[in-house]
This record gives C-alpha cells, structure tokens and sequence, in this order.
C-alpha cells in the first residue's frame, strides 16, 4: 500500500510528499481497518445471539459459493449476507456521530444555529429512533431484503450522508462481505456468555467488553 501511495501521481505528474503520505496512512489504518473490523465484531456478536440467521446466512453462502472462494461477481448474489451487514450496522454503526459545521448561520427545526458551531449527527440515535424504526432494538435483516421500501437516506446512514458521506463505503461492504462469507462457510462461532456487550463510543463503536466466543468447525 505504501509503495502504491508513494507512485501515484495527479493528473499533473505531482506525487504526495511525506506530511500528505502520512495522512492517507493513518486514514487508511482508522477509517479503512478498525471501523471494518468493529462492524465484523457487532455481526458475529448478532449471529451469536440470533443462531437460526446464521444458519439461513451459511445455507446462503453453501449455495452461492459451492465451497469456492467468494469471486466479486459473488457478492451481489449473496443477498442475505449483504442483508445481514446492512441490519448489523443500523443497530451498532461503526461511525456512530459524525459532525458538521455550517458556514453561515440557519434555523433547524425552531432552533438558530449560529455559522461555525459544531453539530453532532448520531446515526446510532437514528437507527434506534422508534420513529423511524420498526421494533428499532430487533435484529432483524429481513428489513433491508429486497421486496422491502429502500430506508430513507436521511434514517439510515451509517456512512453518513451528502457530499463528506464515507469513500470507503463501497471497500468496506466488500471487505465485510469476503470476510463473513469466508468464515461462515467453514465457522459456526458461539458466543460462550449470554450476557450483553456493551458499546464504548470512542472514535469508532466498538465492543466495551470482550466478546468471548467458540468457534467450531462447520460439519459438511
């Protein structure tokens, strides 16, 4: 990755020097690792609670995949998997708040809001919000299967939205998908405590404490 980042070039023939190189490193290693992973965590977690999704989520991938690795022409076909991630991230988004600063001042909804204040947008709150949301604390991918209405935008956005909305929305889901589908073709993982798992909301939302699981082999 760092070789690729120091040979690329914009259109003029200009690469990054080492203050632009470090930045696109540390990005990298925040947004494009330690959210994935936090969202691969919230998911097996889910799966552990909700054993009869996983096991319609390992009949899915059996089928698609026949024992292969997953291809990118696979994913779009594993509808359920990608089902799955969508309803994991409602309930426990990686990027739980985001901010925004307006340039001049406004009113939202009655309130001023003054040019240069910081706003927090909570797409945890959202996601969770019954006024939005069905039984918002249910796990339940069949929200997001294809016969249902798209969710509105600004309900669900656990990339955020607009202009700023997360560019590594599409790496992610990939990563997320490749990752799930190759471990529970050969995995079942269950949790070994009944007990929730509490979210610690640092820069990323991940798993306060620890997720003790087992993992066995999946029988043919």
């Amino acid at each position: 990755m760092v070789s690729r980042l120091i040979s690329a070039r914009d259109a003029d023939g200009t690469g990054m020097d080492d203050l632009a190189l470090r930045d696109e490193i540390i990005g990298f290693l925040m947004a494009g690792h330690q959210t994935t992973g936090a969202a691969l965590a919230w998911t097996w977690y889910l799966l552990g609670l909700h054993p009869e999704v996983e096991d319609r989520l390992a009949h899915e991938v059996e089928g698609v995949l026949d024992g292969r690795v997953p291809a990118a022409e696979d994913l779009e076909r594993l509808t359920y998997l990608g089902q799955v991630l969508d309803e994991s991230i409602r309930i426990y988004p990686p990027g739980w708040a985001f901010t925004r600063t307006p340039l001049e001042d406004d009113v939202l909804a009655g309130y001023t809001v003054p040019a240069g204040s910081v706003l927090v947008i909570s797409s945890y709150a959202n996601h969770r919000n019954p006024r939005f949301w069905s039984s918002p604390e249910l796990f339940d991918p069949d929200r997001f299967a294809p016969e249902r209405p798209a969710p509105n935008p600004y309900h669900y956005f656990p990339f955020g939205i607009g202009p700023h909305a997360c560019i590594g929305k599409h790496l992610a889901l990939i990563e997320a998908k490749v990752a799930v589908a190759m471990l529970v073709r050969r995995y079942r993982i269950e949790l070994d405590s009944r007990l929730p798992v509490r979210p610690a909301p640092g820069i990323t939302l991940t798993p306060r404490d620890p997720l003790m699981v087992r993992i066995r082999r999946r029988q043919a």
